[in-house]
């Protein structure tokens, strides 16, 4: 009845056309489900990518994403479709020890104004940051490994939570206006 695409890629050097892994993401969770799952982006979504390879295990990516996979909305409020894609980047060192990534995403608020007086779609910026070390601890048993991770995101809480249905992008509060929300996770797992 349908078909669906887990991933899929298409890559000429450094220049990638996918449907995976943001390059945002960094720790993406644990392998089992839990209810109460760590604040992190773990989002497989539609990117075009280019990817530098500097030495020593030093890269940096920027990519074009489709933010529909980031929308994050609950009651009245919607999105009024989409002008600007997310735009996304990271900085990341592989080395024997671990690894560690600094990365960045903007993405566009555009959202449909329940008020009748003020005329819509409302739109405004939204964005998310974030660093990530991983160490591996051969020491403590084979495969074990240390994360830390911080990501702060306005209008962007996709990037930093893990579900949507409890946090949103922006809001229409009528007595206030538009807001958009500001979250912030710290995670760790060892």
């Amino acid at each position: 009845n349908g078909v669906e695409m887990e991933k899929a890629f298409v890559q000429w050097g450094g220049l990638v056309a996918e449907r995976a892994q943001s390059v945002f993401d960094f720790f993406t969770g644990f392998d089992d489900p839990v209810y109460f799952a760590p604040s992190v982006s773990n989002r497989t979504t539609n990117l075009l990518a280019w990817t530098s390879t500097w030495g020593e295990g030093v890269t940096s990516s920027v990519s074009v994403e489709d933010p529909s996979f980031r929308r994050a909305l609950a009651g009245s409020d919607t999105y009024a479709g989409t002008r600007i894609p997310d735009l996304v980047a990271n900085l990341r060192v592989d080395r024997q020890w671990g690894m560690m990534q600094a990365m960045a995403a903007y993405h566009q608020n555009l959202g449909e104004i329940q008020d009748p007086t003020r005329p819509g779609p409302w739109a405004a910026d939204g964005w998310a940051i974030g660093a990530g070390v991983m160490v591996r601890l051969p020491e403590i048993g084979r495969g074990d490994k240390l994360w830390f991770q911080v990501a702060l995101a306005r209008g962007a809480v996709d990037y930093t939570t893990p579900d949507p249905f409890w946090y949103v992008d922006f809001a229409d509060r009528s007595n206030t206006g538009v807001f958009q929300r500001t979250d912030w996770a710290v995670t760790t797992e060892i």
